[in-house]
């Protein structure tokens, strides 16, 4: 609310000020009426678009600062741990579904594993995408892993998931922020999504704990997916299996 205030009252100030000085312009041209409007109207049209750029640039920087200063313990860590809570909101649907899980990171490489009605895992293993339905663990276990390769149709979790893990100043810097605001120790940042089949983007920071606690986007079908991350360690090595995929002549692939 303040940024926004900020920045409105920035613009009219910018606006009023330029405006003066294409009105003097004007004024200095007043003997060509047909000259002076042509350079007028420039004028006035090249600082309307000055004054834009310096409202849209000025504002949120120590909202940037304070999300990329978080976020970049992780990436200096060796690896990182969440236990997370994923929650998958379809509109069209009218479903809700919450699955309990894991997130485990190294770099551009991760493990997301959650533990549904059946475990699934995304694996990166950093230069590919593997998705893993395990079989049924009350079935036994002995149907087959179905397998798919994720690589070429990357999900937008998995893209989120890198974007903000693997260099978090990247992706801040590249990241424009729609609107700040502070809920309690809560700073929430609504994003414009870097992904162009998200409609919108956020991401939520513990501030007195100094942990990012969620992230949150909708899709072009109107499904909203939520990672709650509910504790994180950090790790002194790294789970190098977490990372890796190997196929099995049983698997069933997609």
């Amino acid at each position: 609310m303040h940024n926004a205030l900020w920045k409105e009252t920035l613009g009219k100030v910018q606006f009023e000020a330029g405006f003066r000085i294409c009105y003097t312009t004007r004024m200095k041209f007043s003997s060509k009426s047909v000259i002076s409007s042509l350079v007028f109207s420039a004028i006035l049209g090249i600082w309307l678009n000055l004054t834009q750029a310096i409202a849209a640039t000025g504002t949120f920087d120590a909202e940037k600062k304070q999300a990329e200063s978080i976020l970049s313990q992780y990436s200096r860590s060796k690896s990182v741990k969440f236990e997370i809570e994923k929650v998958d909101e379809k509109k069209v649907l009218g479903t809700k579904k919450s699955t309990p899980g894991e997130l485990t990171i190294a770099g551009a490489k991760f493990n997301l594993m959650t533990l549904g009605a059946t475990k699934t895992e995304i694996i990166s293993t950093g230069k590919k995408l593997w998705l893993v339905e395990h079989p049924d663990a009350d079935f036994g276990g002995a149907s087959s892993r179905k397998v798919s390769d994720l690589s070429k149709k990357q999900p937008a979790l998995a893209k989120q998931i890198v974007q903000i893990f693997s260099n978090p100043k990247k992706f801040i810097k590249s990241s424009q922020i729609k609107q700040a605001s502070t809920q309690g120790d809560q700073l929430v940042l609504e994003l414009q999504p870097l992904a162009k089949e998200l409609k919108s983007f956020e991401i939520r920071f513990d501030k007195a704990q100094k942990q990012i606690s969620e992230i949150s986007f909708v899709d072009d079908v109107d499904t909203t997916t939520t990672v709650r991350f509910l504790k994180v360690t950090k790790l002194n090595k790294i789970p190098q299996k977490k990372f890796e995929f190997k196929k099995k002549s049983s698997d069933e692939v997609f």
